[in-house]
């Protein structure tokens, strides 16, 4: 009835009805007389002590449960085993929970089987110390202490997880007090409990007040380590969140998924002053678009040198460490994954590794484990790999263990060991001895056969071994010859190559060199072509194989790296997944001395063959070894690295050929000095170097799975790329040591020689002897067949900017080189451009000089794609060095250029000219006013004109960019302000709909508008006024009083012109004279008045007249039309007479 047992000889009697048997039974007829509140009727209500056992029989004595008194003590039973002879018998702990059975005690001396008390499952378990929870309290001020508080690991019920009941359960232990400003060193923590810092044990570290992640498991996000850390994505639909991956986390795979954010946040609270988040990443994303982001309470940071915050970092190859300092209180640490509306580009994700987060506590108050692969010593602050050969398979190991088999290997820092594949013939490499003379005269060396390094194949027998043999000996590499003394290989001379070698009947090669003709030279090359053979010999050339942050599996040194094979170098075949394994280069090479910007192409190039193999090899070997056939899931990729900079290189699995590209001129501060010294001492030649540093990066898959059947045992896989020739063209040809800041050799040691003499490509000249071929100069140009060893000038009205140059450019519109040739640019005197009109001997100057800033750019102007754009007039601004800083195009050479929404700044042109303005530019920059397209050249000639910027830098389509500035007259406008076309997008678009790199802006300007000339102004002609008065005509002089008339010069109306010719002044004349100024005839006018009165009269008179004679004249003809009619009537009267109006006229004969 009771769930809690009593563990003495005074118990409950429960159901032990039939143990008590009669003794109980006869007790129950005393019970009736007991005085208590109920009667009691039933055995249950008795308490029942059982005595020690004599015999086979125990006495039992019974008590009045109420009273306490005794009913009876001559009861008896056998001595069956009861619940006070047994004791519980725990099971091990799994999840906090345990069973527990009886078992009869030791010292009990009942009779067993009868009896045995039920099994209890699913109890807690009993408390440990691994249940005791340890918090350190506030300090007390008045003490100056800290005091560790101890309590049960609780439920979210706040019910302890263990039961502290339990029999076997300790005690809180009792925690101690230490001082508040206690601190411990790195590498020590403070246990909890203690009041005193001890070291950390092997295995283990501390960082004393923070902590390091740097193992990513998918069951690590409840864990104590990411406490405070989550993860999710926003944006479109089947965006995936952050995953981790054993050694790095990523942004997880967002391939095809556009316009989303996939966030890795923490919340961490810095207690320390010298607190700080530090964390490695790579990135591979679309270039300028997409990218990683990292913000500390919504504020971005700078996570890449040079880089600005808030723009996507899209490319870091490499693992790149960044540490920010974090002030104390709380903060949201974010990593952002970011991607824009198009475009997925490469792995299109971010990793994450190695993540320290310094001044979350005060102090340590645990060691972390080191990862697997990884081991410390006693107080150590950082673990440190296994060594290959060598692995450490679980967290926390205080050692390395090594690879016990033969046929086992393994990487630096790895968890476990790796099958090893059989050596076979690919695993054999031969070197050559030096070359001797033979019994018989020839020339011969010895092939020495020996195992590719480093190996990582076992071997089982050595039949694939070849015996040494010997053979000729071959051509010197490099552009060499041997020499019948000492029959080694030299470098011809500077200035010189080998002719072809030819072989004498003993296998002699003799020297063959000659000087290179004008117009070639013999540039010196670094050249590897089949001969990967020794790593010494490699690693005197400059090159080394060194891992990328944190990765394992990639030292030249360690199985699995980058290894010889005789005709070319491999990445390794057995890497570790996902790892990165780089071969480097560093090397010198010539910088012509003409050649002062970096942006300026240098002569020097790297050549190289590749190809990458990313499947299975089936090496045929006995399938009782088990080695395995895997498939790749993701693509491995070679990448190629200049300087620290992507050159968009990428090669994948299948892809095989030759590649080329140029290593680039850097600034002049990065240059060295080489001075070669004759036998007598004497400096006889100096030229400057650049130093480069090339990386060949091979990511393995990250995923394999093994193939099962009937292949699982014939291949091993190769995820690797290999490299076969490496050529360096126009490397330094002397090596030596550096000191204060130069290299000083001895013309005899000419370390890298030219192959052959090299023709002098279009824009560089070399004169005979030359060991390098030089640019022409600014203003000069080549372009012929053949080489030149001299350049030629630009012609009259063309000009050349660039050195190395292959052409001249015609002079932009307007512009010109005021008669010289040779010219680097070409003048726009001082941003002054004249017009002649077409229809009328009309000079229209335009002088645009007042908009020439030296200070600042006009901008910036932002269009409806959130591109940012600055603009200079004729001339970029006069900076210094440290105004450079904030000048919006100081990574162009382009007098405009734009700001993409990445950040990258593109020149808009670097050479401006200007035409006479069309209809069709109105049309463009003001919505279609104007005549449709009537593209008269005069009919805007006085209303602006177009500034015209060419030669900027090239788009995607490789169109180079270039800009209209439509300067319009407005006389009211200032100075103005570039501003955005109306009613059309910045950038011109083609018929097909394609963008076409051009961008057109307006500017309307009191500037922009022409030189003012007498065809800007015209007279006005005032009324005759008298003065009574003389008029003060300025400078002493006057005109006494008089009738004067005032005439005033105007400008038309709207006034299109600025500057130049000025109003001339204004002029009186009597009003009764009539006199010629300034070349116009001036009347007076009431002279006008009066002449125009008589000459009106005169009009009148003759009008009338004309008129009355022309009435008079009718009226004859009539009367002569009558006389005609009459005259043959009147012709026999014999006399003068006629008759007129009925009236006879009589006439003389002188009268008719």
């Amino acid at each position: 009835r009771r769930e809690r047992v009593e563990y003495s000889h005074s118990t409950r009697l429960g159901g032990m009805v039939s143990v008590l048997g009669a003794a109980v039974v006869a007790a129950l007829s005393l019970l009736a007389i007991f005085p208590s509140p109920a009667f009691c009727s039933y055995a249950i209500d008795a308490n029942i002590e059982f005595l020690e056992c004599s015999g086979n029989d125990r006495k039992v004595k019974i008590r009045n449960p109420y009273t306490d008194s005794v009913v009876t003590t001559s009861a008896s039973t056998q001595c069956d085993c009861t619940i006070i002879d047994f004791e519980p018998v725990y099971s091990s702990c799994e999840g906090g929970r345990r069973n527990f059975d009886w078992a009869v005690r030791n010292d009990s001396l009942c009779m067993r089987g009868k009896y045995k008390p039920k099994k209890v499952d699913n109890v807690r378990c009993a408390c440990t110390t691994d249940d005791v929870v340890y918090a350190i309290s506030e300090c007390n001020l008045a003490a100056k202490t800290k005091t560790w508080v101890t309590s049960y690991q609780t439920d979210t019920h706040g019910v302890p997880l263990c039961d502290p009941g339990a029999p076997d359960s300790i005690e809180l232990p009792r925690g101690s007090s230490f001082p508040c400003d206690l601190s411990c060193p790195v590498g020590s923590v403070l246990p909890p409990g203690s009041s005193t810092c001890v070291q950390c044990q092997a295995g283990t570290y501390s960082m004393g007040g923070g902590k390091r992640i740097s193992t990513w498991m998918d069951d690590m996000w409840n864990s104590a380590d990411f406490k405070g850390f989550r993860t999710y994505c926003t944006g479109n639909g089947g965006c995936s969140p952050w995953v981790m991956n054993v050694t790095a986390i990523h942004s997880g795979d967002n391939t095809g998924v556009e316009n989303m954010e996939s966030v890795l946040e923490a919340s961490v609270d810095i207690v320390r002053g010298d607190g700080y988040v530090e964390f490695a990443y790579r990135v591979d994303a679309e270039d300028g678009f997409d990218g990683l982001l990292f913000f500390v309470d919504e504020t971005p940071m700078e996570i890449q040198k040079n880089h600005r915050a808030g723009i996507p970092v899209s490319t870091v190859p490499l693992y790149e460490t960044v540490r920010i300092p974090l002030s104390t209180g709380m903060h949201l640490l974010r990593w952002v994954y970011h991607k824009d509306i198009a475009f997925s580009v490469g792995d299109d994700r971010a990793f994450i590794k190695n993540i320290t987060l310094q001044g979350t506590s005060l102090l340590d108050t645990t060691c972390y484990n080191c990862p697997p692969g990884y081991t410390s010593e006693k107080g150590a602050v950082e673990c440190k790999p296994c060594e290959k050969n060598t692995y450490a398979g679980k967290a926390g190991s205080s050692s390395c263990a090594p690879c016990q088999q033969a046929n086992k290997y393994s990487p630096p820092g790895s968890p476990r060991c790796y099958q090893r594949p059989k050596c076979a013939k690919q695993d054999t490499l031969y070197t050559r001895s030096e070359c001797t003379q033979s019994d018989s005269g020839g020339m011969v060396m010895t092939k020495m056969w020996e195992y590719t390094q480093p190996k990582v194949c076992y071997i089982q027998d050595d039949s694939h071994l070849i015996i040494n043999e010997t053979e000729a000996c071959p051509a010197c590499d490099g552009g060499g010859y041997r020499d019948s003394t000492s029959l080694r290989c030299r470098a011809c001379p500077l200035g010189s190559a080998p002719k072809d070698a030819k072989t004498t009947a003993a296998g002699l090669f003799e020297s063959m060199c000659e000087e290179c003709p004008a117009g070639s030279a013999a540039v010196p090359s670094l050249e590897v072509k089949s001969n990967f053979r020794s790593w010494d010999a490699l690693k005197e050339m400059g090159f080394a194989v060194r891992c990328s942050d944190g990765q394992k599996g990639c030292e030249n040194t360690a199985e699995g790296g980058w290894s010889l094979r005789g005709n070319h170098i491999e990445s390794g075949r057995a890497n570790v997944p996902g790892s990165q394994v780089i071969l480097s280069l560093d090397v010198y090479t010539i910088v012509n001395e003409d050649v002062d910007d970096e942006d300026d192409d240098n002569t020097a190039y790297i050549e190289f063959d590749y190809s990458v193999v990313h499947d299975i090899l089936g090496r045929q070997t006995d399938t009782t070894q088990g080695q395995q056939f895997y498939i790749m899931y993701d693509t491995a990729k070679l990448e190629l690295l200049v300087d620290g900079k992507e050159v968009g290189k990428e090669f994948k699995r299948g892809d095989h050929g030759t590649t080329r590209l140029p290593l680039k001129s850097k600034p002049p501060s990065m240059t060295k000095l080489v001075e070669v010294k004759n036998d007598s001492g004497k400096v006889i030649k100096t030229y400057k170097i650049q130093h480069h540093t090339v990386l060949w990066i091979y990511t393995t898959a990250k995923h394999r799975t093994k193939l099962s059947g009937s292949h699982s045992s014939e291949g091993f896989a190769i995820d690797a790329a290999a490299i076969s020739r490496i050529q360096v063209f126009g490397v330094s040809p002397y090596m030596g040591n550096f000191a204060d800041g130069k290299m000083v050799v001895s013309e005899n040691e000419v370390k890298y020689a030219a192959v052959s003499c090299v023709q002098c490509q279009n824009g560089t000249h070399a004169e005979a002897g030359s060991f390098e071929c030089k640019p022409c100069p600014a203003g000069t140009y080549s372009n012929t067949e053949s080489g030149v060893s001299k350049c030629e000038p630009c012609a009259e009205d063309y000009f050349n900017p660039a050195i190395g140059s292959s052409t001249c450019y015609p002079c932009p519109s307007a512009t010109s080189t005021d008669g010289k040739t040779g010219a680097v640019q070409c003048s726009h005197h001082d941003c002054s451009f004249s017009f002649m009109a077409k229809s009328a001997n009309d000079l229209v100057r335009y002088d645009l000089s007042p908009l020439m800033n030296k200070r600042e750019m006009m901008g910036p102007v932002l269009d409806n794609n959130s591109e940012i754009y600055y603009i200079s007039v004729c001339r970029r601004p006069e900076l210094n060095s440290s105004e450079q800083v904030g000048y919006p195009c100081r990574s162009t050479d382009g007098l405009a250029c734009q700001e993409d929404t990445g950040g990258r700044v593109h020149s808009l042109g670097q050479f401006v000219g200007a035409r006479p303005l069309l209809d069709s530019d109105l049309h463009r920059v003001l919505g279609g006013g104007g005549v449709e397209h009537d593209d008269d050249a005069d009919a805007f000639l006085r209303h602006g004109l177009v500034l015209s910027y060419t030669g900027g830098t090239k788009c995607s389509n490789g169109w180079e960019r270039s800009m209209h500035v439509v300067m319009l007259c407005d006389s009211e406008a200032g100075t103005g302000a570039p501003e955005l076309p109306d009613g059309s997008p910045v950038e011109a678009r083609g018929s097909d709909g394609d963008l076409m790199c051009d961008y057109t802006f307006k500017w309307k300007s009191a500037v922009a508008c022409p030189a003012c000339s007498d065809m800007d102004f015209e007279l006005s002609v005032g009324g005759c006024e008298r003065f009574s008065e003389p008029i003060d005509l300025g400078g002493g002089q006057s005109l006494a009083a008089g009738l004067y008339r005032k005439s005033v010069y105007m400008w038309k109306t709207p006034k299109l012109c600025g500057g130049g010719l000025k109003l001339p002044p204004a002029f009186y004349d009597e009003c009764s004279s009539v006199s010629i100024d300034h070349g116009r005839v001036e009347v007076d006018m009431n002279a006008a008045v009066v002449a125009g009165s008589v000459l009106g009269s005169i009009l009148t008179l003759l009008l009338i007249s004309i008129l009355v004679l022309y009435i008079k004249n009718r009226r004859m003809y009539a009367k002569y039309q009558r006389v005609s009619l009459t005259s043959a009537e009147d012709s026999h009267r014999g006399d003068n007479s006629f008759e007129m109006g009925g009236v006879t006229f009589g006439m003389d004969s002188d009268e008719d």
